[in-house]
């Protein structure tokens, strides 16, 4: 769950709602404003600019009717806001951002504008029921809608396959839904390993909406469908089941301020208690904070069951394993004993090859090296902006950290 693709997704989710509402306004949904609202959810292989020039300005242009497409980017700015009475600031970090998340194959590209237009009627409602969501079910009931409908044909070399519809509809119904919440279920190797691991890669598409929908929910820390759809894991340590508890959540920003700084796990209470409870649980959060915001580049999770309330797990950061961390609010030599014992606890309980680390506030004593040293343990800390390591294996000298 890379943060910067999570955001991509949700800004394309507000630029299409805004330019949904507007032809709503304006009485122009049809086939045609809804492949170009479709297209919006689009990328390409090339680069930016090839992408502005061939998919997001044309369709723009289509969608209000003027020509965009030598506009600037200040420009269209200023002339969506104007036409949809929205501040310039808002449509301008739409337009001056990446957007758009799926890349659809060429060979469907020109035959979904003719499929569109055999089955808009039903593609309509399925819009409308999603963009307003004021209907019991009314998510389950555009997946109906989808899995109602034919398949698309290809082009070319792929005249003789056929793509289902909810590859081109499912995005668009997710950059349609007010909570950002609408599945997106397509034929992305990260969507089928998430089916799989569901047990429901052959399963009909509502089945499958109704499982992957369920998992947005505060439990598993998954906020939306653009976090879910940026998942490149299995799900079974998310899953809460008799004979398999869920032991992982989606890592989340941790309050620093207030009364209600939270425990993480109920037997460190003694321990956290001894060193002034508010004070160590906003220190450790706002290291917690600050490591997250430093791994935005990878997945990052988090504990979630009693026994296994680990910190940060930072998927994939080695080719071979992820890196575990504990974080500690002191230096103390109690507090290292305990995150060691904590870290073996967690390790044994984890699936996946790991390495594990302690994060200290300020740089290690030569006491807690050779501490770190005899348990196997790499030692990190902040200083300015960087992470320096000290890691037993590398040769025991502190090194910095590059990302």
């Amino acid at each position: 769950m890379v943060n910067k693709y999570i955001n991509v997704k949700r800004r394309t989710n507000e630029l299409v709602r805004i330019c949904y509402s507007y032809l709503k306004e304006h009485g122009q949904i049809d086939a045609e404003t809804i492949v170009h609202l479709t297209r919006l959810t689009w990328i390409t292989n090339s680069n930016n600019n090839s992408w502005l020039r061939t998919v997001r300005n044309p369709s723009l242009s289509v969608i209000f009717s003027e020509d965009l497409s030598k506009q600037s980017n200040q420009d269209i700015s200023a002339f969506i806001a104007h036409k949809t009475n929205k501040s310039y600031s808002k449509i301008s970090d739409l337009i001056e951002q990446p957007t758009g998340f799926t890349n659809v194959y060429l060979a469907y590209r020109n035959s979904f504008a003719k499929w569109m237009s055999r089955n808009i009627s039903m593609c309509e409602k399925a819009c409308d029921l999603v963009y307003k969501n004021e209907v019991g079910q009314a998510y389950y009931k555009a997946s109906l809608i989808i899995h109602s409908l034919p398949s698309i044909s290809g082009a070319g070399n792929a005249s003789d396959k056929n793509m289902p519809a909810s590859n081109f509809l499912t995005p668009l119904l997710f950059a349609l839904s007010p909570d950002k919440k609408f599945p997106i279920i397509n034929k992305r190797q990260n969507v089928k390993n998430l089916l799989q691991s569901l047990n429901l890669d052959n399963a009909p598409l509502p089945d499958q909406f109704s499982a992957l929908h369920d998992l947005i929910n505060f439990k598993t820390g998954i906020k939306d469908a653009a976090v879910l759809d940026s998942m490149e894991f299995d799900l079974h340590d998310f899953l809460d089941t008799p004979s398999s508890p869920q032991i992982a959540q989606v890592s989340d920003e941790k309050p620093v301020l207030g009364k209600d700084l939270p425990l993480k796990d109920e037997d460190d209470i003694s321990v956290v208690i001894k060193s002034g409870s508010k004070k160590s649980r906003n220190i450790h959060n706002q290291i917690t904070n600050r490591l997250r915001s430093y791994f935005s580049e990878f997945s990052t999770l988090e504990g979630a069951s009693k026994s296994c309330m680990y910190d940060l797990l930072v998927k994939e950061f080695y080719t071979d394993a992820d890196l575990l961390i504990e974080v500690k609010s002191s230096n103390k030599a109690g507090d290292i004993r305990m995150a060691i014992g904590q870290l073996y606890d967690y390790g044994r309980q984890l699936s996946s090859p790991h390495y594990p680390a302690i994060f200290i506030p300020s740089p290690p004593s030569q006491n807690l090296k050779d501490l770190a040293k005899y348990a196997d343990v790499m030692l990190m800390w902040f200083i300015n902006n960087n992470i320096y390591c000290y890691d037993p294996d590398a040769g025991g000298e502190p090194f910095s950290m590059d990302i």
